[in-house]
């Protein structure tokens, strides 16, 4: 036996946890034990118990057991998985809002055509009907979707729920959205349809958040998105209830974990939290702040969504599967949808007969995981996938980490995994293990 690679101590309370990545499990060890398992040259010298309590979460594997090469194999496992095919249509780029912190060139020209909307329809036909997908996941982006409410979204709900009700396959609906434009009639036609999820953001409490996202000079947006996320819980469908956080806005988010935090248990169910720092404000906050964001919605009663590794490389990058593509509005397909949509970025076409003519960009985006030499040996390889491939594409030939070669990054990356409860409770063992 010998020790895993993918361990790491983590000091909590008065003990310290020893989390393994690559199993996500773990265990909690006074420092006595610690110091003494540190020590420890030989595994096999342990004492059984001991070392059936580390085996059982993987801090000790067989000596002829290469972890790496099992997290590799397991992740293009998930990458290449083709029971489920996962497509994100942009209605449109076009926006109802001017967030100051949108990557996106905004214009009303940016709307999905019949002609376009019709390959569409060809595409899901062809991946649920001909080549027999058993889940087809449809979700929509933008720009803000629901200005094509009735132009794109609704023709293309309704040709998949034709199919549907002839044919052998599931669905999954996500529409990600500002949320102003719903009300309670959309709310329960959208249901209808098959919509299980929406995506929509705050950013910050009614005062911050207007402050971004508002009709008019006069007119915010805050009291409609939420009384809509309330009406989406009251429909018994997932919101995940995104949170754009920055040094402007950061004090002011109590406000909206205490507004949730009274939210009727019986539809609180129905939302997930998801803190995110806004690109352009990296750096401005400490951890200690990030933290205390984290313990604030938890304190409130709130489910949190790891933004950083939600759960480990079981849910890797959409972008990373091979079964997964974005089409524009103008037929143009990409696999990022976190980036430009513009003709260079494009990895490929689709086509009048709804197939998807993919270019050499996509060919190299699917054989670049796993060339970066700084991965191998990193002990947070199975959290973080060695970065997603748009990441490594933009730094090919470069010694690279998505988490820049920032231990206090990586930590918080961990506890984050760990205290938003993303481990699975089959997987923990609290008992602490203690040297006699």
């Amino acid at each position: 036996m010998k020790k895993s690679r993918y361990n790491v101590i983590i000091p909590y309370k008065t003990a310290y946890i020893l989390f393994n990545t690559r199993t996500q499990s773990l265990i909690l060890l006074t420092k006595e034990f610690l110091d003494f398992f540190d020590s420890v040259k030989d595994v096999e010298s342990l004492p059984e118990d001991y070392k059936g309590a580390l085996k059982s979460i993987g801090a000790i594997v067989p000596d002829n057991y290469d972890e790496y090469i099992e997290i590799t194999k397991s992740l293009e496992s998930i990458d290449n998985d083709d029971t489920m095919f996962h497509v994100i249509i942009n209605p449109t780029l076009n926006c109802n809002f001017n967030c100051w912190y949108c990557y996106e060139n905004h214009s009303n020209k940016m709307i999905m055509d019949p002609q376009v909307l019709h390959k569409a329809q060809l595409l899901l036909y062809k991946k649920a009907i001909e080549e027999r997908f058993k889940i087809i996941k449809l979700s929509f982006f933008g720009g803000e979707p629901l200005l094509q409410y009735k132009r794109v979204i609704l023709p293309l709900l309704q040709y998949m729920n034709e199919l549907k009700n002839s044919n052998d396959f599931s669905t999954i609906v996500h529409i990600t959205t500002n949320g102003y434009l719903l009300n309670k009639e959309r709310i329960l036609e959208l249901k209808e349809l098959g919509v299980n999820s929406f995506q929509i953001t705050l950013d910050g409490n009614e005062d911050k958040h207007n402050q971004i996202r508002f009709v008019s000079n006069n007119v915010g947006s805050y009291a409609t998105i939420i009384r809509n996320i309330e009406l989406i819980c009251q429909s018994e469908m997932y919101v995940i209830l995104r949170i754009n956080y920055t040094s402007n806005n950061y004090n002011s988010l109590k406000d909206v974990f205490h507004h949730f935090g009274k939210f009727d248990s019986k539809y609180k169910q129905y939302i997930v939290i998801s803190l995110n720092q806004v690109w352009q404000d990296i750096g401005n906050l400490s951890d200690n702040e990030i933290e205390w964001l984290y313990e604030s919605a938890n304190n409130a009663g709130l489910t949190l969504l790891n933004d950083l590794t939600e759960g480990g490389f079981q849910y890797a990058c959409y972008a990373d599967k091979r079964n997964q593509a974005v089409i524009n509005y103008n037929g143009l397909v990409y696999k990022c949808n976190a980036r430009d949509f513009t003709h260079e970025s494009a990895e490929g076409i689709l086509n009048d007969r709804g197939e998807i003519e993919w270019n050499e960009r996509f060919h190299k985006r699917m054989s670049i995981r796993f060339k970066n030499p700084a991965c191998e040996q990193c002990y947070m390889l199975p959290l973080c996938n060695g970065g997603c491939r748009q990441y490594a594409m933009e730094h090919e030939g470069q010694r690279h980490c998505i988490l820049n070669f920032d231990e206090n990054k990586k930590l918080r990356m961990i506890k984050s995994l760990i205290f938003c409860h993303n481990v699975s409770s089959s997987n923990i063992d609290v008992n602490i293990i203690e040297n006699s």
